[in-house]
Order: structure tokens, then sequence, then C-alpha cells
């Protein structure tokens, strides 16, 4: 495993965010490479692009200096293979402070089209839809809180492209009980209508805890309102405590993007381990006291290997499931359900089904030539074993 990359002094007592940067790089890369190798156009969409806590005189810390950075390089890469590819921009931003830094800092990036819209994301839907036209669009939905507008911001979410929300749940769940009226009707937004209580309700009734219910509904809230066919999520935590800050929402129409997704998750995730490791041993070199550190890991290495572990352990177990309710299955749609709901990359999912065969619990059909484990076009059946073992 390669070293993770040291934290920018901008990130400092920011290492959530820096993950957070981490991934909608790494995905924002490979989503312009995979498009742009079919298709002449691709616009970034960054519905709140700030700046907020900016500290860079670059702005490399925010959502917007990074996009511009990364889709040069992209369009440089196809000017060296003599492809020529329009690549565009657009910043909308509400606060008048932020959107005259905003507008500043992307004026000169004429080269990508970059255009900066002063107002609410929700209330310029219509004008980005029309910027968009027909390329294919990467949203960025990075509110300040958890009250972003999923109904009206939806018709552009349902034209061709994807989506990455920061669902705020640190925020979100600190007034979800809270029974004033404006509060309630707040809460309501991100959901799209959907009975969202009722809901989560019933995903506590099937035994899940009730933050994994309140983001399984808001997941489905996703899938539904704007159109998309898979949508998986990567959970960020504190940077001090082992709970959950926020969680990135991912959704798309391709279940190519899902592994992607998943591959570049891998590679951010296992890095925040040494991030909150850092992050501690900085903080105490600098109080003399661990304070809420005290219970972090000491080796990165092995807590993300044992995070990744737990992922698959618990793959596995669904794929029992989602076996023998089925009783036969193709690879490729077991490979769509499970990483909608773990963070497991697909030669870890072709390992645990390997192990299962090897236990005598399910079979392949549709192996061919050399094949050894199952891919896309294999049937997986099961067998009698596991079907006894459901039984019990």
């Amino acid at each position: 495993m390669a070293p993770p990359p040291a934290i920018p002094p901008e990130y400092h007592q920011r290492e959530q965010t820096f993950v957070k940067h981490l991934i909608l790089r790494g995905y924002l890369q490979k989503v312009a490479y995979n498009i742009l190798s079919a298709w002449d156009d691709f616009t970034f969409v960054d519905g709140f692009s700030g700046p907020w806590e900016a500290r860079s005189e670059e702005f490399s810390d925010t959502s917007f200096g990074i996009a511009i950075k990364e889709l040069r390089v992209v369009r440089e890469t196809f000017r060296d293979r003599g492809k020529t590819k329009n690549l565009r921009c657009i910043f909308v931003e509400k606060d008048d402070a932020a959107f005259k830094r905003l507008k500043g800092a992307v004026t000169e990036a004429t080269d990508l089209h970059a255009r900066p819209i002063h107002g609410t994301f929700e209330d310029n839907i219509p004008e980005v839809r029309r910027y968009v036209s027909s390329s294919f669009a990467l949203t960025f939905v990075d509110p300040t809180g958890w009250n972003i507008d999923l109904s009206r911001i939806a018709p552009l979410l349902k034209q061709r492209g994807e989506v990455l929300i920061n669902f705020m749940y640190e925020h979100f769940k600190r007034f979800v009980e809270d029974e004033r009226p404006e509060i309630r009707a707040s809460y309501d937004k991100p959901f799209g209508g959907l009975p969202w209580r009722d809901m989560i309700e019933e995903q506590i009734s099937y035994g899940l805890s009730k933050e994994l219910a309140i983001l399984e509904v808001f997941k489905t809230a996703v899938k539904k309102v704007a159109g998309f066919d898979y949508v998986a999520s990567a959970r960020i935590r504190h940077r001090k405590l082992d709970k959950s800050h926020f969680y990135l929402i991912y959704g798309t129409r391709h279940p190519k993007g899902l592994e992607v997704f998943r591959q570049v998750e891998r590679t951010a995730l296992s890095a925040e381990e040494s991030f909150r490791i850092e992050a501690r041993d900085r903080e105490v070199s600098d109080t003399g006291q661990h304070g809420l550190f005290e219970y972090l890991p000491h080796n990165a290495e092995e807590t993300a290997s044992a995070h990744w572990a737990h992922e698959v352990r618990q793959a596995r177990i669904r794929c029992e499931i989602v076996i023998a309710r089925d009783e036969a299955i193709t690879f490729e749609a077991l490979a769509r359900h499970i990483q909608q709901q773990f963070s497991v990359v697909l030669p870890e999912l072709k390992n645990l089904l390997m192990d299962m065969w090897n236990e005598g619990l399910i079979e392949f059909e549709g192996l061919t030539g050399r094949q050894r484990k199952p891919n896309k076009g294999v049937m997986i059946r099961w067998t009698d074993k596991l079907a006894g073992r459901s039984a019990r």
C-alpha cells in the first residue's frame, strides 16, 4: 500500500475536508477521463462553491480550485493526444462576500469556460440546466447545513450525469426530533417529499441503527427523486472521535461508476486513519494532552485493513442472504447490490464468492475458457447446503 499523502497545512483542523476533497479529486479525474474518451463535452457543477474556510492563496483547498486544476490536467492530456475536448465549470454561491472571492478566483479560468453564478443553487437550476445542455455533468452538492431542497435540484440531476452530495449527518441529527414547525419543514427538504420519518422507523424495525436508517432513507430519496439507478455512500469520520461527521452520497446510472467510486473511496479512506493519527500527534505536541484523541489507534495501516475486512465480512453475510433468497443471480446484479451497500471492490467480492464456492454453498454457471472466478455473465446459484443454512 502506498504511503498516504501528507496533510497540507491549510487542512490542519480540517482533516475531514481533506478526505472529502481526496474523493472529489480522485473521482473527478476518473469520470472526466472516462466520459471524454467517448464524448467531447464534460461539465462540472458546484452548487455551493464558497469559499468558506479557504487558507490557500491559490484556493487549492476549495472544491472549485480542485476542479479547475484537475480539469486543466484532463484537457492537456487529451490535447497531447491531438484531441480537443470541451470542459466547462459552473460555480454557484449565494453569500455576497464569498461570491466576490469566488468570482475573482474563477474569472481567469476562461480556458475552461468557468461561469460563476450569484444566488442560491435551487433558484438557479433552470440557468444551470441551460448551460449544461446535453453534456455529461458531475454535480457536487456540498452545503454548509442539511437543508438542501432535493425536489428543486432534481431536474438538473435527472439530466445525463452523476452526483456527489455531502450529507451533513452531524448537523442533521442535532435537531431531527425538534417539533418546531420551521425546523420540521427544513428537515423535509432533503428527502424530496417522501414520508421519510415513517420510512426511517420502518428501517429501524428491520434492525438498522437510527444512523444507518437515516442514511438508507436519504439514499432512497436520491435514487427515487433524482432518478438514479445506483446510490452508494462513503462515511467520513470526526477528526477526533470515532463517530460519523458526514457521508458523501454518490448517485449514478451506470454500474461502472459504482466500482470507480469504491476504488477512489478506498484510496481516500485508507489514508484517513493516518490523517487522524497525525492530527492527534500534532495536537498532543501542541498541548501536551491526549484529550479526545486518547482512544485513536497507533497503527493506521492495520486499522484501515481491519475496517475493510469488516466490510468484506458484512458483504459476505449479505451475499448469502441475497443468493439464498433469489436462488440464482447474475454476478453483475449481485455486484451492483453489494457495492451500493458496502465499501467493497470487485476483486474482494470475487474472492469472497470463491470462498463460498469452496465451502460448497454456491455454484457458478457460465465460466468460460481459463476463467476461474465469477465475472460478468456468470450466474451464481445456491446449493442445498446454503439453502439448509438459510432455513435454520
